[in-house]
């Protein structure tokens, strides 16, 4: 369990992330699970993919998204598009394994 006050220093320090270098992909992940809501993360992603779709870091940032909604289509897409790009971006194929290993307990 969190401590009393550790969510508002947590979002203080994400949007300082935000603020000083809004492009890095990190800081959004962060924001969104401090702020326990997606549409801001969600839309600095989609900004971010949409000005540089080989941004493979940002693609998997949003398969990483989609993946915790339980949307694990959209994320194998997006995890597949950001693989297309680096085929060896770790994140991205822990995400896959994970979805993989999921869909496998829940089919």
């Amino acid at each position: 369990m969190m401590e009393v006050g550790a969510e508002n220093r947590a979002l203080d320090y994400f949007s300082e992330c935000v603020r000083v270098d809004g492009m890095k992909v990190a800081p959004h992940l962060g924001l969104m699970l401090a702020l326990k809501t997606n549409d801001l993360a969600l839309n600095n992603l989609k900004t971010i993919v949409k000005n540089n779709p080989d941004n493979f870091e940002a693609l998997t940032q949003l398969g990483i998204h989609f993946f915790l909604l339980k949307y694990d289509v959209k994320a194998i897409q997006l995890m597949h598009r950001a693989l297309k790009i680096n085929s060896r971006y770790v994140p991205a194929l822990v995400i896959m394994g994970e979805i993989y290993r999921f869909r496998g307990q829940h089919e």
